[in-house]
């Protein structure tokens, strides 16, 4: 510290200039963590049971066709108690059901990898 107030005093009177050129900003980001993800498409299958008619749909029915892997996943959805509407004669008979299969698969089969990093270290180069 001494020294740096000698020099920058014995510059002031010996009129001396120095320059200091700023030539950017670098910052450092530490690593923490990463997990990979998908954009998914779905595909939606549904069959609409009509009262009175071969029973199509159930709580129980398997609407997906394969087994779930790591680029495939299917969900099942069972609903009762819908609108008979459009079943033609049926349609007094009671309620209708629907089950369907959402299939979901990765778009273009493309993974993605996200990264999670610190607060970044921020250092000025001169």
């Amino acid at each position: 510290k001494q020294w740096y107030q000698r020099r920058v005093r014995d510059a002031y009177q010996a009129k001396e200039t120095y320059r200091i050129s700023f030539t950017g900003v670098d910052s450092i980001f530490t690593y923490k963590n990463s997990y990979d993800f998908v954009v998914a498409e779905s595909h939606v299958t549904c069959v609409c049971d009509c009262p009175g008619l071969e029973d199509q749909c159930s709580p129980l029915r398997e609407s997906c066709k394969e087994e779930p892997d790591q680029s495939h996943l299917c969900w099942n959805f069972y609903k009762g108690d819908q609108s008979s509407e459009g079943c033609g004669m049926f349609e007094t008979m009671g309620a209708a059901e629907i089950c369907c299969a959402v299939d979901f698969t990765p778009h273009l089969n493309k993974t993605y990898k996200a990264f999670q990093v610190t607060t970044p270290t921020t250092r000025g180069k001169f």
